[in-house]
């Protein structure tokens, strides 16, 4: 389950390494659909195999290495992926009197388009368009090379692997049955004289 949530978004990713500026929404709407699915399955799953590998009393210690690791995780993704699409895009080529602002960012080239020459502008856009284009379309390809290399390292390591029904329980100490205890015949009872009994004056 969980090499197939993360082969799911590895090749979610790898089509939209296709996507140009006249792409529809259907084929992205698809991947981000496809993405979630798969996230959705190799997390929680994995969630419940960090928990169910240790004992009942270090289950809040999984819980927070799970946690850290996919906030660590996520967090190192958006970074490495982003500064991949802002290196691409800052490289874009613009005509003659481009504003520094249009190479910080696409918004920023739309703003920009708006003090320059109708035709100036377009060929700024034009280039700022496609040359987004071609960094989201390197991080994606990024993205799905190294999950489709996560997807295949978490099928070899986590194939014999089973979820439990329920949470380890602690093993209880075997319990002993009660011994018999043999009373012996006192050694007097047979060969010892009897005294009789005093009675009263």
């Amino acid at each position: 389950m969980v090499s197939g949530g993360l082969a799911a978004i590895g090749l979610a990713l790898a089509a939209l390494t296709v996507i140009g500026q006249s792409t529809g929404y259907p084929l992205l709407g698809a991947a981000l659909l496809v993405v979630g699915v798969g996230a959705g399955f190799s997390f929680t799953v994995t969630a419940d195999v960090i928990l169910s590998s240790v004992p009942k009393e270090q289950a809040g210690s999984a819980s927070a290495v799970s946690e850290t690791a996919y906030e660590l995780g996520a967090a190192l993704g958006i970074a490495v992926l982003g500064s991949i699409v802002t290196g691409v895009y800052r490289d874009f080529n613009g005509p003659a009197g481009t504003p520094a602002a249009a190479h910080e960012s696409l918004g920023g080239a739309v703003e920009a388009a708006a003090g320059m020459p109708a035709h100036s502008a377009a060929v700024m856009l034009d280039a700022a368009r496609t040359s987004f284009v071609d960094g989201l379309a390197l991080a994606a390809g990024v993205g799905a090379a190294v999950l489709l290399a996560a997807a295949v390292a978490a099928w070899f390591l986590l194939r014999g692997q089973r979820l439990e029904s329920g949470r380890t329980t602690e093993r209880q100490a075997p319990t002993t049955p009660p011994r018999r205890v043999t009373r012996l015949p006192s050694p007097c009872s047979r060969t010892c004289p009897r005294t009789p009994a005093r009675t009263a004056a």
